[in-house]
C-alpha cells in the first residue's frame, strides 16, 4: 500500500497541475493518461493535470481555469478534450463536441488547439468552436483575431473577429460572417466568462444559465428557404442599385437605395426603390396613396430579446410553416415584388427553457385593417426530457378570401360585387424523440388537419364508398353529397437527421373527400379566389344544390347548363369546376429531403402524392417543391444563387402547356465583380388571370441590376 502511494505521488509530481475545475453541471469524467490512475468523476475544485482528458455527458458542462489565470475553457455537453501543458507551450486537443475558450494577453506560452482537421494558433482571443466526429471544425471568433491552419490543404487563414471559419478534413476551408444567435446562450453571461471571478466555485452554477440541455423541441415558424433577415455588422449600412426590369410586357428602369441599421437586438432596413416607366407601361409601381403604401417600402423592422426567446418583425413574411406542413407550408406574402407589395407581422415567443413556444403572423396589415387578411397562430409544448414528446396546436383564419382581389383584377364591375367569405382551419401535431447519437437524430411524427367551410359544399357522387352507406343510409347513386369541412391525417411519419446537414421525412396520408393538403401553401395568395367561366356539362337532377352554391359567387346571371357563366370562386369551390379535386377519400404519402450546410448551401426536395383509393385509374394529385440556394464563397465569383420550382395540389405536374395559379418558379444569380460590387440577375414567374378571361397567364418578372454594398 505504501509502495502504491509512493508510485502515485511520483506520477502526480511528474505530471504538473495546470488548472482546476471552477464549476460543473451534470456528470463530468476526468481520465488520466497514467493508467495507474483510475477515471474519476469531476467535482468543484478538482485539480487538472497536464494530459488529463475531460469528458462531459449529454446534459453536462465543465468550466476550467488555468492556474496562471490566463486561459479559461468551458466544455459543452457531449464533448471530449485533452489539456497538455509544458513550460513553453499550451496545447488543447478537442476530440469532439464543443467548447468556449478565452486566452488572455498575459499568457506568454505558445498556445494551440488541435483537431483532426486543423491547427489553431492562439493569441489573445475569445472563441467558441464545435468539432464533429468525422473531422469538421466550426470556429467562431468572438473577440480579436485568429490563425487557422487546414491540414488537408496545408493552408493558413487569418480570421478576424465576428467571422466563423469552417475547416474540414476533406479540405473544405471557408469563412463567412458569424451569427451569434446560433451560439450557446451562456456566451452572453459576462460573469461566467470572467477569468478573475472571486466567488467560490460552489456558488457559481452553470445550470443557472439560460440553457435547455436536452434542447429537443423542433422550432416551427419562419421556414428554411425564406429570404432571411440578413444581419450585417452593427451600425449603419447601405446598398445602392441600378438596373432594368421587365414585368410581363412592361419595361422599367430601376433605381434603389436600401439603408439599414443594425444592433444586436434591433434591425431596420428600407426598400427605397423607384421605377421609371419605359414606353406605354400600364402599371405605376411608385404610387403612394396611403400609410400602407409607405409601410410596403419597409423590408424589415425587427426587435429580438437578448437571448432570442422573443422576436417581433414587421415587413415581408416568407416561408412560414406550422407543424409538419400539412396545413401551412412555406406560406409567403411576397411572391411578386415589386408588382405586389404587402407588409405583414410575425412574432415568436418561447420560454427560457424552450419548453413552450408560440408563432403568430398576419400576412397583410392593409387587409387586416379592412376586415380581411390571413392570421395564423401555432403553439408547441415539450412535455419532458424523460418523455420527449412535443405537441403542437395551430389555428389559421382567412377573414376574407376576397380581400386582395384588387391586387390582380382592375375591372370595376368585378370589384363592385364586394364578395366576402372567410375560412377557418385547425391542426394538431406531435413529434416524439426516438433515438439520438453523434450522427443521427430520429423522431416519429404525425399531424391532423381540419378545414371548416363557411357554407355547406355539395358535390355529385356516382358510386358508394365507406363514407356514404353508413353515413347516408337510403341514398341511391348518383346522388348529391354534402360536406361542411374536410380533414387530413399525416401519420405515421419518420424524421431522420444526419450530422445536422441532412434531413429526411416520410409519412403516409389519409384524407377525406374534397380535402386539399397544404391548403395555405406558398402560392395561397394567388389561389384565394380565382376567376373562371364555367358551364355544367349536362342537366343533372342531383346537381341543383351544387349549382346554387356556385351561383352565390356568379358575376352575371345566367343558366350554367345552357351557357358559360363567369364566377369569382374561393379556392376550395373553384376546384369543383376544373376537376382538381378528389371526390373520394384518398391515400398517399409525403417525402422530404433537405441538405443544409450552415448558411452556405440549402437544398430541398419535397414531394407528396394523393390518390382516390377506390379507383386505380383515377388521377393522382401532387404537391412538390424543389429549391437550391447558395450563399457567397461557395462558388468562385458567385455572390448568391437560388433556383426553385413549386406547385401545390395538381394532377398535371410540370405542365408548361396550361398555367396554374398554384405554381411558382424562379432563378436568381449574383456575380461578384469586386468585394462590394456585384451584378444580380433575377427572374421569377407567377401565374394569374390578368384580363380576366378565364385563361391563366404567365407573368414573368426579370431584370439585371448593378449592386453596390456599403
Amino acid at each position: 500500500m505504501v509502495t502504491l502511494l509512493i508510485l502515485l505521488q511520483f506520477a502526480w509530481t511528474n505530471t504538473p497541475a495546470i488548472g482546476s475545475i471552477f464549476s460543473i453541471s451534470g456528470f463530468v469524467q476526468i481520465v488520466s493518461t497514467d493508467r495507474d490512475v483510475p477515471p474519476s468523476q469531476a467535482v468543484n475544485g478538482r485539480t487538472i493535470y497536464s494530459d488529463d482528458i475531460i469528458r462531459t455527458a449529454k446534459d453536462s458542462f465543465c468550466k476550467i481555469i488555468y492556474n496562471d489565470r490566463t486561459t479559461l475553457v468551458i466544455v459543452d455537453p457531449s464533448s471530449e478534450i485533452k489539456l497538455s501543458d509544458s513550460q513553453l507551450s499550451r496545447n488543447i486537443h478537442l476530440h469532439f463536441g464543443g467548447m468556449y475558450l478565452k486566452n488572455a494577453r498575459a499568457n506568454r506560452k505558445k498556445s494551440f488547439i488541435f483537431t483532426k482537421s486543423s491547427q489553431i494558433k492562439l493569441k489573445p482571443v475569445e472563441l467558441w468552436m464545435a468539432v464533429s466526429e468525422d473531422g469538421g471544425d466550426e470556429v467562431h471568433i468572438i473577440k480579436h483575431n485568429l490563425e487557422v491552419f487546414n491540414l488537408h490543404q496545408n493552408k493558413k487563414m487569418k480570421i478576424v473577429s465576428g467571422n466563423v471559419v469552417y475547416s474540414y478534413k476533406d479540405g473544405f476551408f471557408e469563412t463567412i460572417k458569424s451569427n451569434l444567435d446560433e451560439l450557446p446562450s451562456y456566451l452572453f453571461n459576462s460573469q461566467l466568462l470572467s477569468l478573475h471571478d472571486k466567488k467560490k466555485p460552489e456558488e457559481f452554477k452553470i445550470q443557472e444559465i439560460n440553457y435547455r440541455s436536452h434542447d429537443l423541441i423542433p422550432l416551427f415558424g419562419l421556414g428554411r428557404w425564406r429570404e432571411k433577415t440578413i444581419i450585417e455588422p452593427s451600425g449603419f449600412g447601405m446598398d445602392l442599385l441600378v438596373g432594368k426590369m421587365d414585368i410581363g410586357s412592361d419595361t422599367y428602369s430601376k433605381i434603389g437605395v436600401y439603408p439599414r441599421y443594425n444592433t444586436r437586438n434591433f434591425n431596420l432596413k428600407f426598400n427605397l426603390d423607384g421605377y421609371l416607366l419605359s414606353g406605354n407601361s400600364s402599371i405605376d409601381l411608385n404610387k403612394i396613396d396611403d400609410v400602407y403604401d409607405v409601410f410596403d417600402h419597409l423590408s424589415y423592422l425587427q426587435y429580438s430579446s437578448k437571448h432570442r426567446n422573443f422576436l417581433v418583425k414587421i415587413g415581408s413574411i416568407d416561408g412560414i410553416s406550422f407543424g409538419h406542413g400539412n396545413l401551412v407550408k412555406e406560406y409567403s406574402n411576397m411572391l411578386d415584388y415589386p408588382r405586389s407589395k404587402k407588409t405583414g407581422v410575425y412574432m415568436f415567443l418561447t420560454t427560457d427553457t424552450r419548453n413552450f413556444s408560440v408563432d403568430l403572423f398576419t400576412a397583410s396589415l392593409r387587409d387586416f385593417n379592412e376586415g380581411g387578411g390571413v392570421v395564423g397562430l401555432h403553439g408547441s409544448m415539450f412535455l419532458s426530457e424523460y418523455f420527449p414528446l412535443t405537441i403542437g396546436l395551430g389555428f389559421v383564419r382567412d377573414f376574407n378570401q376576397f380581400a386582395s382581389v384588387k391586387d390582380f383584377i382592375s375591372d370595376e364591375n368585378i370589384l363592385n360585387k364586394n364578395f366576402s367569405r372567410g375560412i377557418t382551419a385547425w391542426e394538431i401535431d406531435f413529434t416524439m424523440d426516438v433515438y439520438h447519437n453523434f450522427l443521427f437524430d430520429i423522431y416519429v411524427y404525425g399531424e391532423l388537419v381540419g378545414v371548416w367551410f363557411p357554407e355547406t359544399h355539395y358535390y355529385i357522387r356516382e358510386e358508394t364508398t365507406i363514407e356514404t352507406e353508413s353515413c347516408f343510409p337510403g341514398y341511391s347513386f348518383p346522388c348529391s353529397i354534402f360536406r361542411d369541412g374536410t380533414w387530413g391525417i399525416n401519420f405515421p411519419g419518420v424524421w431522420v437527421k444526419y450530422h445536422h446537414w441532412w434531413e429526411f421525412k416520410f409519412a403516409f396520408n389519409l384524407n377525406s373527400a374534397l380535402h386539399i393538403p397544404q391548403y395555405f401553401g406558398t402560392t395561397y395568395d394567388y389561389e384565394r379566389v380565382r376567376y373562371t367561366q364555367y358551364q355544367s356539362p349536362s342537366e343533372n337532377p342531383y346537381a341543383d344544390d351544387a349549382k346554387d352554391m356556385l351561383m352565390e359567387y356568379a358575376l352575371e346571371d345566367g343558366d350554367i347548363v345552357s351557357e358559360e357563366v363567369p364566377f369569382l370562386l374561393p379556392k376550395d369551390i373553384h376546384s369543383m369546376t376544373d376537376h382538381s379535386q378528389i371526390k373520394f377519400p384518398s391515400l398517399g404519402y409525403s417525402f422530404e429531403a433537405v441538405y443544409h450546410f450552415k448558411k452556405l448551401v440549402d437544398a430541398n426536395c419535397s414531394f407528396s402524392l394523393f390518390k382516390d383509393y377506390t379507383d386505380s385509374n383515377s388521377d393522382s394529385f401532387y404537391n412538390y417543391h424543389l429549391s437550391l440556394a447558395l450563399q457567397d464563397n461557395v462558388l468562385e465569383y458567385v455572390s448568391e444563387a437560388k433556383v426553385y420550382y413549386t406547385q401545390f395540389f395538381t394532377n398535371a405536374p410540370f405542365d408548361n402547356e396550361i398555367y396554374h395559379e398554384n405554381m411558382l418558379r424562379g432563378v436568381k444569380l449574383g456575380f461578384k465583380i469586386i468585394k462590394s460590387i456585384s451584378i444580380v440577375v433575377d427572374y421569377h414567374d407567377v401565374f394569374y388571370d390578368k384580363e380576366p378571361d378565364g385563361i391563366v397567364d404567365l407573368v414573368r418578372t426579370g431584370g439585371i441590376d448593378l449592386k453596390l454594398n456599403f
